[in-house]
């Protein structure tokens, strides 16, 4: 499942077009970043600001309330004062002083109750009446009854107990702004932490997605040389990204349009010049053969010889030409399976009787190990396969020596092992011995050297099957390994 989620998602993304080269891609991807940074950090600043206003105005609330309370308690006291002094010295002077200090409290608690509880603000209420009261029976005289001047005081003394009350109140008040204030410099704190998530996580995801899609771009182009290289047609063509890739995305299908051309003037090529060959060299070797019958007359012994090494000559071009032949059809019908029923083993043999008589002549020994179930392969393809590997070993073996086909089955592959005691495959060869024409640094002196299409055709036809053969490193001798997926029969 995730693997079809991405899969769905890698697909629009390689066909997306953009008209911009990598380059200013990633300049605008830059960019774009360190706007959306400087933004972020614009905004950071911004709350911080207010931050730090609210930090001030909430002090200077706090300070002011304070003070309020501070001088009302003041006012209260300066009033009670000027109240017993007009009563014991009978001024005046002294009543009018507390009717402006009256005045000023009035004034002071209006503008206190605001910023006090619903309760407290009940509280400024009571000391104004209360004020107001003991202003009013301070009016009446000095004269006026032990009774009156008791109840004045006592007056007073209800507004010393309003101003603690209000003082109380005024710190629950102080309290109650701390902790909103507290609270708001919370929720900076946490809009802080998700504006910067959230930039977080949005460079995180645009440069994922940005890394991701380039890099499978760049996968793609790098599977499509590899392709180009190994001759295999791609999975698909790149048709998106930046303009410089899909530019060089063009160049390597222009190159691959150009190697095709030449790949097939080659094959043709080779086809008609192997062709144009065999015509003379028939003529040739019939002409031999005339000479070696004695048809022209009797041949001296000097004669003989010369006439047995125009045999030898014309015999082996005649299988190297049959060998040019038979690569090209290999190359032909790579793309053609007719899978049957077969037995591995069995084809393994079949190829060993058929060139029992050269491994006699040597003295060589052939052995098959292991077994494997019948699969569903192209008989005919395997058997090409196998006959191209004896052959190669049979090359490069010493006389006396011995040849090994291992074969093993396990979870729908099949492996097989080619080995032999020869002088071996150098490390720098063991992935170029299966090209075409390519002959190894190490060869036989005294065994004259192949055309190098046998291991060539043997990699075509594995392939063409689905599976891989290589090179292994061997203590003595090459060690081929081929490993085809197969099918029960």
């Amino acid at each position: 499942m995730p693997g079809r989620l991405l899969s769905s998602v890698k697909a629009p993304l390689l066909r997306l077009r953009l008209p911009l080269s990598s380059r200013k891609l990633l300049m605008l991807a830059l960019l774009a970043l360190v706007g959306l940074m400087g933004a972020t950090l614009l905004y950071a600043s911004q709350v911080l600001e207010a931050v730090s206003a609210e930090t001030l105005a909430h002090s200077a609330r706090s300070l002011a309330l304070a003070d309020d309370v501070r001088a009302l308690q003041d006012l209260t006291v300066s009033m009670e004062r000027s109240a017993r002094q007009a009563v014991i010295v009978g001024d005046p002077r002294l009543v009018r002083d507390v009717d402006r200090t009256l005045e000023a409290g009035r004034q002071l608690a209006r503008r206190l109750g605001p910023a006090l509880p619903p309760q407290e603000q009940l509280l400024v209420a009571r000391w104004i009446v209360l004020g107001d009261s003991a202003a009013a029976l301070l009016r009446k005289g000095t004269s006026g009854s032990e009774a009156q001047r008791q109840r004045m005081f006592a007056l007073f003394g209800e507004l010393g107990a309003v101003n603690r009350q209000i003082e109380h109140g005024s710190r629950l008040a102080i309290a109650r702004s701390a902790e909103q204030f507290e609270r708001d410099m919370d929720r900076h704190r946490q809009t802080l932490l998700a504006v910067g998530g959230w930039v977080a996580a949005a460079s995180i995801i645009a440069a994922l997605v940005l890394g991701l899609w380039l890099s499978w771009l760049f996968d793609e182009l790098a599977a499509a040389i590899i392709n180009l290289g190994e001759h295999r047609q791609p999975a698909r063509a790149l048709v998106g990204g930046p303009t410089d890739v899909r530019t060089l995305a063009l160049h390597i299908s222009g190159v691959k349009q150009t190697l095709q051309a030449l790949e097939n003037d080659k094959e043709l090529f080779m086809r008609h010049i192997s062709h144009e060959l065999k015509t003379p060299l028939a003529n040739l070797r019939e002409g031999i053969a005339l000479l070696e019958d004695r048809v022209a007359g009797q041949l001296g012994a000097q004669q003989q010889r010369i006439v047995a090494i125009l045999s030898a000559n014309a015999n082996s071009l005649h299988r190297q030409i049959e060998d040019l032949l038979q690569y090209n059809t290999a190359v032909f019908a790579a793309g053609r399976l007719e899978r049957t029923r077969v037995d591995p083993g069995a084809l393994i043999r079949s190829a060993i009787e058929e060139q029992r008589l050269r491994c006699e002549t040597r003295g060589l020994r052939v052995e098959v190990s292991g077994s494997a179930a019948a699969v569903h392969l192209d008989a005919g393809k395997m058997r090409v396969i196998f006959d191209n590997l004896l052959a190669n070993a049979i090359h490069f073996s010493p006389d006396g020596g011995c040849i090994r086909f291992v074969v093993t089955q396990s979870a729908g592959w099949l492996q097989i092992d080619c080995i032999d005691q020869g002088c071996g495959i150098a490390e720098e060869d063991r992935e170029r011995i299966f090209d075409a024409f390519y002959q190894g640094r190490r060869q036989v002196p005294s065994v004259r050297k192949g055309t190098g299409i046998g291991l060539s055709i043997v990699r075509q036809l594995v392939e063409a099957h689905g599976g891989s053969i290589r090179a292994l490193e061997h203590d003595t001798g090459a060690r081929f390994r081929m490993e085809l997926p197969c099918e029960p029969g």
